[in-house]
């Protein structure tokens, strides 16, 4: 019986699931998932850039030389500026080159999420020691999780997604920074390869498929896989991590040691340095520290350029290297050379058990205005704002600046909370998911809103949950907001435990609405008040110490928006 391209694809899902439960080979328990109590909207990461020359953006090139740029960059494993260039080809293609681009940029795509997604070496270990039983129960959850909670998953193309997917192991088997950290064997690889792309051709060709012979070609490529040295579960493991991938921009996997690590980060506490690093060019510059952290004990200051981490240079070091050169056991020590002004200072910083506020620099700017910075959203950000909040009314605050630049989110319900400090009243946001909608309301029982005047700081870096917090106090008209459009980011991620696994899925579950129900997706929330940037010299750190300098544009018109009538 023929079937159309999404039917294909619900039912290659449908009979993998029930196909591996019944396996003779695979069995496994069924385990429901123990949803994780955290709604949470997560931060956008800054990469550093390839080691490639851009084309000048204000210089026109030709659809040729676009394309020469690009092959170019795919020669040089450039994946992301390739990307580039073949998205402005695309531009100027004609119908007769358009597939050929877009067949280009899939590729370089796929190699770019791979090369990210294994850059925490962990990965590859947990491939290694995770049996074959164990990856089916594990895929066989992540299936589930798309089918029962992505918010889109009524309009999934199933059949593209799983086409990606392959495309990706295809990538994965021609990709020397993944295969690298395997033991290849050279010419049993080249048959994987073949395996794929066999049937990923299949897949594409004929109408309809042999459900039933399925698993069997999920068997034949993990023998192929075993025989390669990627490992008898590599395909399966990774068909997990592409499906979820290939979602959306946000969905993805976490190994055991990503899930530990991001729950203690979440939580507040976490063992390490207390450095808040970005990646905007050859070295990783301090965006901030953490207050009474080990890494400001030691002397480290935001804007600082980290040369070297022990004896090892920090030029071109991925966030996953870093993070893994600054992370180990308390009380150890990790020797860093950071670059100030002019002047190269090695700081020797002990590693310990970190309390990471999330509302930071809590400070009066003047007699009477008050200004506080939060960080990102965590659990406790409403109970600490509101004791920064107290603090500076103690200190004569009669009204208050809340600076919400570069923050890429957190847990949705910690912005709601943060909401119900200055509003009694209305709606906050509309959260929809595809099993229902929720409206989140201001007022409570533990709520007593402060009345005093309010400004908010937002620029380009300020995402999801921040953005949920600045468009409930703009659309009620609470405060003013001055700075740079938003990033955004209208959609909510959810946690899942991958039970009884140690790793989670995190999932595009919902999409929400500010409280005057125009999506900005995409779009970004326009400020009151544009202040457009005058940083033009790029070898200035992108640090916080620049967003606090008394001189920052959006900071002085912040405080004179309070020092008269605010008009809103």
């Amino acid at each position: 019986m023929p079937y159309d391209r999404n039917e294909i694809g619900i039912l290659f899902i449908n009979t993998l699931i029930g196909r591996m439960r019944g396996s003779r080979q695979f069995r496994f328990f069924c385990i429901i998932p123990f949803l994780l109590a955290v709604t949470i909207l997560l931060s956008v990461k800054i990469n550093s850039s390839p080691a490639f020359t851009f084309a000048r953006d204000d210089q026109v090139l030709s659809l040729e030389e676009l394309l020469k740029q690009a092959d170019a960059a795919m020669a040089g494993s450039a994946w992301e500026n390739a990307q580039d260039y073949f998205q402005k080809a695309l531009i100027q293609a004609d119908d007769s080159s358009k597939d050929y681009i877009q067949d280009r940029l899939q590729w370089c795509n796929a190699n770019t999420s791979l090369e990210k997604r294994y850059e925490d070496e962990t990965l590859a270990r947990y491939i290694r020691q995770t049996g074959p039983e164990e990856a089916l129960d594990l895929l066989t959850l992540v299936l589930e999780h798309i089918r029962n909670n992505f918010y889109e998953a009524e309009n999934l193309d199933t059949k593209q997604l799983l086409q990606d997917s392959l495309l990706q192991l295809q990538a994965a088997t021609e990709n020397p920074a993944i295969y690298g950290q395997f033991q290849i064997k050279p010419q049993d690889l080249a048959l994987l390869t073949r395996e794929i792309i066999s049937l990923r051709h299949n897949l594409d060709a004929r109408g309809a498929l042999d459900f039933e012979s399925l698993p069997v070609m999920l068997d034949q490529l993990c023998r192929q896989s075993s025989q390669a040295g990627l490992g008898f579960s590599w395909p399966v493991l990774e068909l997990a991590w592409s499906f979820t991938d290939n979602l959306d921009q946000y969905s993805y996997i976490l190994t055991p040691q990503q899930y530990e690590i991001f729950s203690d980060r979440l939580s507040g506490f976490y063992v390490g340095t207390g450095l808040d690093l970005i990646f905007p060019g050859d070295y990783p510059v301090v965006f901030d520290v953490v207050p009474d952290g080990p890494a400001q004990t030691a002397g480290v200051q935001p804007g600082d350029i980290l040369i070297k981490i022990d004896n090892t240079d920090g030029r071109g070091l991925s966030p996953a290297q870093v993070s893994k050169l600054l992370l180990g056991s308390p009380n150890t020590k990790v020797t860093i050379i950071v670059k100030r002004d002019t002047q190269e200072l090695t700081l020797i910083v002990k590693r310990q058990l970190v309390e990471s506020p999330s509302v930071r620099y809590v400070r009066m700017l003047d007699e009477q205005i008050g200004f506080l910075r939060v960080a990102s959203f965590d659990h406790d950000t409403a109970m600490e704002m509101r004791r920064a909040i107290d603090k500076l009314k103690k200190r004569g605050a009669r009204s208050l600046i809340i600076d919400l630049r570069c923050n890429g989110g957190g847990v949705m319900d910690s912005a709601i909370d943060a909401v119900r400090l200055f509003i009694d009243s209305g709606t906050i946001v509309t959260v929809s998911s595809s099993h229902e909608t929720t409206r989140y309301s201001a007022g409570g029982d533990y709520f007593h809103p402060y009345d005093m005047p309010l400004v908010i700081c937002v620029d380009k870096k300020t995402a999801s949950a921040a953005e949920i917090f600045t468009a409930a106090l703009q659309d009620h008209h609470r405060g003013v907001v001055v700075g740079r459009k938003t990033l955004g980011k209208a959609v909510i991620q959810t946690i899942f435990s991958l039970k009884p696994h140690l790793s989670a899925i995190c999932i595009t579950t919902s999409r929400y609405l500010p409280p005057d129900n125009n999506d900005f997706h995409r779009i970004g929330l326009d400020p009151d008040i544009t202040i457009e940037s005058n940083t033009t010299d790029s070898s200035i750190p992108d640090s916080v110490k620049y967003y606090l300098d008394p001189h920052n544009p959006t900071l002085t018109e912040a405080v004179n928006q309070l020092k008269q009538p605010i008009q809103l």
